[in-house]
């Protein structure tokens, strides 16, 4: 195994463009970001309701939410889920935006995926993830889970929340940009705490590697594609940002970067893309890009 190292991205690779919506995989979740409605969460379902306190769609000048406080009670929990059908195998990635409110502490999260089976919900391998936005002060973090493969059915994605220790107050659990995604190798997942985490997963089988992590501020209107390349080039023209770049067989790595200083280049959203180069097969793949909000 080699490490990743910051690399330079060529400017050559950055080309006019527009702001969208996040470009070749489409979130599977219906109303993930919560801005369908101003009163409602549909289609989305609230689980064991009578643990929530104040469920409510939160409304900004520019975003909504899902805010809803939890019991005082030791062990209450709550759960959201989202019933969702997939035509093709691929591979999934889960996306979460997550905020424990005013100094919240003493909850456990736990987010996971679900085929749905004439015996009941069955879980999905490899899609557990348990993000944990604060231990004893607010904050509001991305995270993204490692991928794993889906094949055609019907799904369910639950998050759930429990109180491990009763607290003073309750405290506002805040959910947003929720998302499960048919995605590209090589995958890039993402968390947030003092500083950004990024790791880029090569496809497994591959021999020989030579893997990319391109970052810009901006994402085009529709792929470019690339003679050569397999998949298209979503990201835009902005600021050069550090890469990670490696050369070895196929697998996972990971970097972490101040969070300042890719505020300076991206004060609000980064987008992120993977390539590998296979010497072997002689094939090159651009992944799927991935949003991270940086507020």
């Amino acid at each position: 195994m080699k490490h990743g190292i910051p690399f330079p991205l060529p400017a050559c690779l950055f080309l006019a463009c527009s702001l969208a919506a996040q470009g070749d995989a489409p979130n599977l979740l219906a109303n993930g970001d919560f801005e369908a409605s101003g009163s409602r969460i549909a289609p989305w379902t609230l689980i064991h309701a009578a643990d929530a306190v104040g469920p409510r769609v939160h409304v900004t000048s520019r975003n909504h939410s899902f805010r809803v406080g939890i019991a005082n009670r030791k062990d209450a929990w709550i759960a959201l889920e989202h019933a969702f059908s997939v035509n093709a195998t691929g591979v999934a990635q889960q996306g979460l935006w997550l905020c424990s409110l005013a100094g919240g502490y003493g909850y456990t999260f736990h987010s996971k995926l679900y085929r749905r089976t004439a015996l009941g919900l069955e879980p999905v391998a490899g899609t557990d993830l348990f993000p944990n936005p604060t231990n004893t002060q607010a904050s509001c973090r991305n995270f993204r889970s490692t991928p794993a493969v889906l094949t055609p059915g019907s799904y369910v994605f639950r998050l759930s929340c429990q109180r491990a220790l009763t607290t003073p107050s309750v405290v506002d659990i805040e959910v947003d940009d929720v998302s499960v995604r048919l995605v590209r190798f090589p995958v890039v997942y993402v968390w947030l705490r003092t500083e950004v985490g990024v790791e880029l997963a090569a496809q497994p089988t591959r021999v020989l590697n030579y893997a990319f992590l391109f970052a810009a501020p901006g994402l085009r209107t529709s792929g470019l594609p690339i003679p050569g390349f397999g998949g298209e080039l979503w990201l835009g023209i902005g600021s050069q940002l550090p890469v990670l770049v490696w050369s070895g067989d196929g697998g996972t790595r990971r970097a972490f970067y101040s969070i300042d200083l890719i505020r300076c280049c991206a004060p609000r959203i980064l987008y992120l893309q993977g390539l590998e180069f296979d010497l072997t097969a002689h094939t090159q793949q651009l992944g799927s890009p991935v949003q991270v909000r940086l507020y």
